[in-house]
């Protein structure tokens, strides 16, 4: 029997990943799109299925979730116009996320480059 990989990536508060969409909407195997997205545990950040740490549920936004907001505020964007963000706001430390098109990302990346 293979070994599922996780990558985990930290992100310290106020600082934000970004994924291409199409990574994070896809259920592996027979999950639903409302048990499956990003996760988030100590600044540490992943995609998989509902989870829970020290009974804790540390699952925050479902593909279900994301593609709702993408229907309803991009209804003509295809997903490999879009990247999502996530992250912990810098000041409350509450998980936060957004969609952002694949110009708005590259503008940012252009930014962080300079």
């Amino acid at each position: 029997m293979s070994k599922q990989q996780i990558r985990l990536t930290y992100a310290k508060p106020g600082t934000f990943l970004y994924y291409p969409l199409n990574t994070v909407v896809h259920p592996r195997g027979d999950m639903g799109f409302d048990e499956w997205g990003i996760c988030e545990c100590a600044n540490l950040f992943w995609i998989d299925g509902k989870a829970t740490y020290e009974g804790n549920n540390v699952f925050r936004v479902s593909s279900l979730d994301i593609l709702e907001e993408r229907d309803e505020r991009y209804p003509d964007w295809g997903e490999e116009e879009i990247y999502l963000s996530v992250g912990l706001d810098g000041e409350s430390g509450e998980f936060k996320w957004f969609l952002i098109n694949q110009k708005e990302y590259t503008l940012k990346v252009d930014c962080l480059n300079a």
